[in-house]
C-alpha cells in the first residue's frame, strides 16, 4: 500500500527537493522496479482481465491474516497482473502459495515464489532467498514411483506359487529347444461360489472407505 509520502500522488510519486520521484516506501519501490524493467525492455503489458485477477486474490485470501481492505487487496491484483502470463498461472500461483505459507507473507514473498517458477510479465525478478525461506523457495514436490516389492527367494515371475508354476510351465512348452509335449499346470480356481466377484470388490471398496471417515472423525460410528 502507499504510505504517507506518496499517498498525495496517489501512490505513484512522492515530493522530494528535485520533484517528484518515485517514493520509498514498498509500493514505490515495486513501482522503481517496473520502470526499470521497462526501460532495459524486459517489461510486458499485462495479459490477465481484472475479473481474473480478482479472482485470484479471492483464492489467496484463504490464507489467514490476508489482507482486507480494498486498497491493499487492488495491489495485490495489480502485482499478480504484472507478473502472471494467465489464469493458469494465477492458479498455480494462489495454491503454492497456500501450501507454503500459515499465514500471508506479503507481495514480495507472493512474487518471490512466482519467480521460482516462471518468468513475470513485468521482468522483475526475485530470485534467492526471502524472509520465510532464507535458502530459498523450496521445490515443488515431485510425485514419485512407488518402489517395486522384491519376489521371495526363488521366484521369478510371480509371489503366487501356482502363477509362478503356470508361467514356467508355458514358456518350457514354447522353447523351440524342447522336443515333444509338456504338461502345463493349471492355475487353480475357486468354485462359483467363492469365487470374488465385482460386487465383492465394490462392497470392500465401500468399507474401506467408511473405515477411513471413521478415522478421520476420530470416533468408531458409521
Amino acid at each position: 500500500m502507499s504510505c504517507e509520502k506518496c499517498e498525495p500522488f496517489g501512490g505513484l510519486w512522492m515530493q522530494t527537493d528535485s520533484g517528484l520521484k518515485r517514493c520509498i516506501c514498498e509500493s514505490g519501490k515495486r513501482f522503481t522496479d517496473t520502470d526499470q524493467a521497462r526501460e532495459e525492455g524486459r517489461f510486458e503489458a499485462p495479459k490477465l482481465s481484472n475479473e481474473a485477477a480478482v479472482v485470484i486474490v479471492e483464492m489467496l485470501s484463504s490464507i489467514p491474516f490476508f489482507p482486507k481492505e480494498g486498497g491493499a487487496r487492488l495491489l495485490i491484483a495489480e502485482e499478480i497482473r504484472g507478473m502472471c502470463h494467465d489464469s493458469q498461472q494465477g492458479l498455480w500461483l494462489a495454491q503454492r502459495m497456500a501450501r507454503l505459507y500459515s499465514q500471508w507473507p506479503g507481495v514480495r514473498e507472493m512474487r518471490a515464489v512466482y519467480c521460482s517458477k516462471h518468468r513475470p510479465l513485468d521482468g522483475v525478478e526475485l530470485i534467492g532467498g526471502t524472509e520465510a525461506y532464507p535458502d530459498g523457495i523450496p521445490p515443488e514436490k515431485q510425485i514419485s514411483e512407488a518402489p517395486m516389492k522384491a519376489l521371495p527367494p526363488g521366484r521369478s515371475v510371480s509371489a503366487a506359487e501356482s502363477l509362478e508354476n503356470t508361467v514356467i510351465d508355458l514358456a518350457t512348452a514354447k522353447s523351440m529347444r524342447v522336443v515333444g509335449t509338456c504338461k502345463v499346470r493349471d492355475i487353480p480356481m475357486l468354485p462359483p461360489g467363492q469365487r470374488v466377484t465385482q460386487a465383492d470388490i465394490d462392497a470392500a471398496v465401500a468399507e474401506s472407505r467408511q473405515k477411513i471417515a471413521r478415522e478421520q472423525l476420530g470416533g468408531d460410528a458409521a
